[in-house]
């Protein structure tokens, strides 16, 4: 199949699209028998699903996610594109990523891989949880296209010790990232419990991949409103990471440590560097550790973001940032994602070059990842 407009000449890499694994896995037969009872899965209450996860209910309210305002119910712009078989279906996605102008797609999980991992508070159960995911997404869903599906590894902050033993075995699964949090139940990711994880992260040359989640920010219970509290909880949770490893000394630490932050824009990038520089021209002692503004770490090749296909500051952020540092996301197949148009709509920019496109859909994503790509077949 095709792509369904006339698509970039170049490659093309999606560095943040989905997979439901709570819809394909049967987590209990993949987890060590003592953990069987307590495999995440969906249990009915009343007259609707709801999640299942260490012997007990999903600890979401209903008010926690949605809001107290009224009910949702989202413009969905193709909504034969959500939800779509290709989250499930190995075969069935390279069709979609062939119509999209996709030849390679970074995927992360969705429900319990972004936000189920973090209730859990056994660690043991947190590991075995990761690792049956880590196998399968390698093993089984990956395997067919290895060369056009490259999957992140979750990694549970339950225990450092234990994460960082978890990235080296992902890294010889050959997955590409290490997927973790904005932080840990508010524990932030610059403590020294993480320092064991970022080495390891570092000697296995495997980035850090920190992606938005959802409705366990700081803050938003103060808002009733889902427009507001879907606005901020990635975002919100990807600055505060940044700041973690940019201005708290992660990155100085570990030089080699290579860190991206997805699905929460890249717009809020210049703003945040222009408060470090403001700040450290007239308090950098507060910072004993580093030696330059955290906005240079900020704009430095161990630093990676994903934008959103509308957004229109992302000249500024190509200016200010770096165009060797920015990738686009396909958030292929969430219900505001924008899917099948995501490739066609950058492409399509007449606010950015054809090197800047370049960069963005594909080459920058290549780097950080370190991932090879094939020159498409363009008709």
């Amino acid at each position: 199949m095709s792509a369904f407009f006339s698509r970039p000449p170049f490659p093309v890499v999606d560095c943040d699209g989905h997979l439901d694994e709570m819809a394909i896995l049967d987590w209990g037969e993949r987890l060590p028998k003592q953990y069987h009872d307590l495999a995440p899965r969906w249990v009915t209450v009343g007259n609707k699903k709801v999640g299942f996860i260490e012997g007990k209910l999903n600890e979401l309210r209903k008010e926690d996610v949605l809001g107290t305002g009224p009910t949702l119910t989202p413009i969905k712009r193709h909504p034969e594109w959500i939800s779509r078989e290709g989250e499930k279906d190995p075969q069935k996605r390279i069709p979609d990523m062939d119509y999209m102008g996709i030849d390679v797609s970074v995927i992360f999980g969705s429900r319990i891989t972004i936000n189920g991992i973090v209730m859990v508070e056994d660690p043991g159960l947190a590991l075995a949880i990761s690792q049956a995911y880590n196998d399968w997404v390698a093993k089984e869903f990956c395997a067919p296209y290895p060369d056009r599906l490259k999957a992140m590894a979750c990694i549970p902050l339950q225990d450092g010790k234990a994460a960082a033993q978890e990235v080296k075995r992902a890294k010889k699964l050959g997955l590409v990232g290490a997927h973790i949090p904005g932080h840990f139940r508010l524990k932030p990711l610059h403590h020294p419990d993480f320092d064991v994880l970022w080495a390891a992260c570092e000697e296995a040359d495997m980035p850090v991949c920190v992606h938005g989640f959802n409705y366990m920010t700081d803050g938003h219970e103060m808002m009733d409103r889902y427009f507001t509290k879907h606005i901020f909880s990635n975002s919100h949770s990807i600055i505060e990471a940044c700041t973690f490893f940019c201005a708290y000394g992660i990155l100085a630490r570990f030089p080699k440590l290579r860190v991206g932050f997805f699905e929460g824009s890249a717009g809020w990038a210049p703003w945040l560097a222009d408060r470090f520089d403001e700040h450290w021209n007239v308090c950098p002692t507060q910072l004993p550790w580093q030696k330059v503004s955290p906005a240079e770490d900020m704009r430095s090749n161990q630093v990676f973001y994903s934008a959103q296909v509308s957004e229109r500051s992302l000249p500024s952020v190509l200016k200010y940032i770096g165009e060797d540092l920015v990738g686009f996301n396909s958030d292929y197949s969430h219900w505001d994602s924008e899917c099948p148009e995501s490739v066609k709509k950058t492409w399509e920019r007449e606010d950015l070059t054809f090197e800047q496109k370049r960069k963005v859909l594909g080459a920058n994503a290549a780097r950080f990842f370190k991932i090879s790509v094939r020159a498409p077949v363009v008709a």
